[in-house]
């Protein structure tokens, strides 16, 4: 009988590549426990979402300028401008003046036969008001106290350089069965952002697990959704292999009463500020640092 093995089938390269990158290519890393394949195409699914969620969306990666206000009077121009207090990326002159008080803003076109009341966007919750200027869009923002703008080109996120993240290993001892404890009612978490600015969520309760022989608690935030929520963590591997400011774990909305949910860390998700300097994030807060390095999920991302 011969000793040679008979070579795999094309088809069966076909079908154990995703399984492959999934995986990770870190050399001898073994995730423990079976792996489900229903699982690994659910984790496949998302990741390719991701991407579309970061680069194809209205949003994200469009953003091409930015920039901190206080409150006074600014002219806006673009770069035939002589010297306006906003500069924008566009081949024309001046555009009017951007008028902020203490709780309100407006634009006021350059020939004033036109003033826009503009609703701030709210940690790109809230979209805001959205003037559209050649082809972007130009908006206030608003983080704490502090005012700001931005403008975006929608093709400006088909040409940014994402086309994913690099991701650790897939390991089931990361997908987590947590105790949920709901709070009776939500309770105001005020952290602070990227830039110093304090930002207010509403805490829904808090998850307790064990890993790495620690007991942990989580606390989580309600999403605009409404069906979901997201755990804000940061951990041993912040700023050594994930981003710096932490990352996230979003999961659906717990039913009444319910008292176990899943923390699956294969999909720690990096903020949107891991991409663009035109972003601000949450900084996690002190309660969600886990004392442990957590390599699952989502890296840091780094333009080659």
């Amino acid at each position: 009988m011969s000793d040679l093995l008979p070579l795999p089938s094309a088809r069966w390269f076909s079908a154990a590549l995703p399984l492959a990158l999934l995986l990770g290519c870190h050399g001898g890393a073994n995730p423990a426990g079976p792996m489900d394949a229903a699982y690994l195409e659910s984790l496949q699914q998302w990741r390719s979402a991701r991407v579309v969620e970061m680069k194809h969306r209205p949003g994200r990666l469009g953003y091409v300028a930015s920039g901190r206000l206080l409150p006074g009077r600014y002219s806006v121009g673009g770069e035939l401008a002589a010297e306006p207090d906003i500069r924008l990326p566009l081949a024309v002159s001046e555009l009017g003046q951007l008028v902020l008080e203490a709780d309100s803003a407006r634009f006021v076109s350059v020939d004033q036969a036109r003033s826009t009341a503009l609703q701030p966007s709210r940690f790109d919750i809230d979209p805001g008001t959205r003037l559209d200027i050649g082809d972007g869009q130009f908006f206030v923002v608003r983080t704490g106290p502090l005012w700001g703008w931005r403008f975006k080109r929608q093709q400006a996120a088909a040409e940014h350089p994402f086309n994913g993240f690099e991701h650790y290993p897939v390991d089931v001892r990361w997908r987590v069965k947590a105790r949920w404890k709901a709070y009776p009612k939500p309770q105001s978490l005020i952290v602070l952002t990227t830039i110093g600015t304090p930002l207010e969520f509403a805490a829904l309760g808090e998850a307790s697990f064990w890993l790495g022989g620690q007991e942990h608690r989580l606390r989580a935030v309600s999403l605009p959704e409404g069906d979901r929520m997201m755990f804000m963590f940061s951990d041993r591997t912040c700023g050594r292999g994930s981003h710096g400011s932490g990352r996230n774990v979003v999961t659906a909305l717990p039913g009444p009463g319910q008292r176990w949910i899943e923390l699956d860390f294969n999909r720690a998700e990096n903020p949107a500020c891991a991409l663009t300097t035109h972003l601000v994030c949450p900084l996690t807060p002190a309660e969600n640092r886990l004392d442990i390095a957590v390599e699952a999920g989502e890296q840091a991302w780094r333009e080659v």
